[in-house]
This record gives C-alpha cells, structure tokens and sequence, in this order.
C-alpha cells in the first residue's frame, strides 16, 4: 500500500543499497471492488530482490 511516502523512501534506500537496474512505479489493483494505488518494485538480479525483502526497513510499514 502507498503509505508514508513509500514510494520515495523506497527509491532512495534501492539507490543506496543495491547496485543493478530496478523497477519501481504505481500499478491499480482491484481489491474488495475497488481500486487501490499499489507500489510494484521489480529487479534484474533476483539475489537484489531477496536482499530487498530482508534487509529494507520501509517494508514494515506496507502490506508485502
């Protein structure tokens, strides 16, 4: 979920963290009939995407 400005401090902690190219942007989901704004964050290097999921501390504040 966009929360917090999630989107922002996501970016910035990839552009610190990690090396590889990346894909971040909002994508409209349909959920309980209606459409939520959700953030969808894509790597080239799978072992940068596992490295994101453990190690980012924005994740905690968004539903994964």
């Amino acid at each position: 979920d966009m929360k917090y400005n999630t989107q922002k401090h996501v970016h910035e902690w990839i552009n610190l963290n990690l090396k590889n190219r990346f894909y971040i942007g909002e994508s409209l989901v349909l959920e309980n009939n209606q459409f939520v704004s959700k953030l969808r964050i894509g790597f080239e290097e799978p072992k940068e995407a596992s490295f994101f999921l453990i190690a980012c501390p924005h994740l905690k504040y968004s539903s994964v």
